[in-house]
């Protein structure tokens, strides 16, 4: 499990939000992201659940896509972000036009947004897909070459400027390579290669991605599926999580509209 960092976290929500300290249940809720495991966060409205996720993904490698079924509620949370020193949001929907589409999308793809918001149909849209999909081995295999070449430890700043590749793409390569033991990351940053041919390291870190893509996208498609029930939102949710349940609790908005 990934080691969490709580002073960090402190002060990122200080720098940010302004909290001289993180209301009840963030905290919580904001460790368990960063420790890997999927987190349900039930708050009342105004307790800062948009802090929520906007720490932890500021706290992880590369940007974070925020699936959300309500128009104005991306564009409230796009609009908030803007005023805050925090790195660029976009939002895709039916309300854009191509030109307004491919424009985010293509953001996305170099790595200048930190957050992506779409609605959940944009999951069967072919166009959006093609810019979400995973790193190929063609393209980590220049990754693994470069680093395996060097006489000495790379510097990751020094390993962009080499290779035609965006910052989030080159460190969802170099996630890739160190899970698969291609390469180590030493304390001071820097970046070794193991004794592994270079086409076998690509080729094993694109199959790791493409199971790490199918892992998120699952997870994606839960929450899709939860936006979208019709039926129970809390029966839902508890089966999801393992806990079965076969009546509806009666208190959701489904619940409550008969």
């Amino acid at each position: 499990m990934k080691r969490v960092n709580v002073k960090r976290i402190q002060e990122l929500a200080s720098k940010l939000f302004g909290y001289e300290q993180l209301r009840p249940g963030q905290l919580e809720a904001i460790k368990s992201v960063l420790a890997g495991r999927d987190t349900l966060a039930v708050m009342p409205t105004g307790s800062g659940k948009s802090a929520i996720y906007q720490l932890a993904a500021l706290l992880i490698d590369g940007p974070t896509l925020v699936i959300s079924p309500l128009i104005a509620l991306r564009r409230d949370q796009v609009a908030a972000i803007a005023e805050r020193p925090i790195p660029a949001a976009a939002l895709v929907n039916s309300t854009l036009n191509a030109g307004e589409r491919q424009e985010a999308l293509a953001e996305y793809a170099s790595g200048e947004l930190e957050f992506l918001f779409l609605a959940p149909e944009q999951f069967s849209n072919e166009e959006t897909l093609e810019h979400l999909r995973s790193l190929t081995a063609d393209e980590i295999e220049p990754v693994a070459e470069w680093i395996g070449e060097s006489e000495a430890p790379v510097a990751l700043e020094a390993l962009q400027s080499a290779l035609a590749l965006s910052q989030s793409k080159l460190t969802h390569a170099l996630d890739r390579l160190e899970e698969v033991g291609a390469i180590e990351v030493l304390d001071s940053g820097e970046i070794v290669a193991a004794p592994i041919d270079p086409v076998e390291a690509a080729e094993a870190a694109a199959r790791a991605q493409e199971h790490r893509r199918q892992y998120e996208r699952s997870r994606l498609e839960m929450m899709c599926g939860y936006a979208e029930v019709r039926d129970c939102r809390r029966e839902y949710l508890l089966n999801y999580f393992g806990e079965d349940r076969d009546e509806p609790c009666g208190f959701c908005d489904n619940c409550k509209a008969g």
